[in-house]
């Protein structure tokens, strides 16, 4: 379940849920900021995963 959840969140989630949200009817506009929102989340998810982690090095 985590696996389909985080590829529908990354970035080839977009594969996924552009068609889906095209079909049920949203407007393309709609869909587009849909999709930049989502994957924008995961990415920063990410980038605070690695902060926790310790693992960022400030001087880059």
């Amino acid at each position: 379940m985590g696996g389909i959840i985080g590829g529908l969140l990354g970035s080839n989630g977009g594969f996924i849920l552009v068609p889906l949200l095209l079909e049920i009817g949203v407007t393309p506009q709609v869909e587009s900021a849909t999709t930049t929102f989502v994957m924008m989340f995961s990415s920063s998810l990410s980038v605070v995963e690695f902060f926790f982690a310790q693992a960022v090095s400030y001087p880059l």
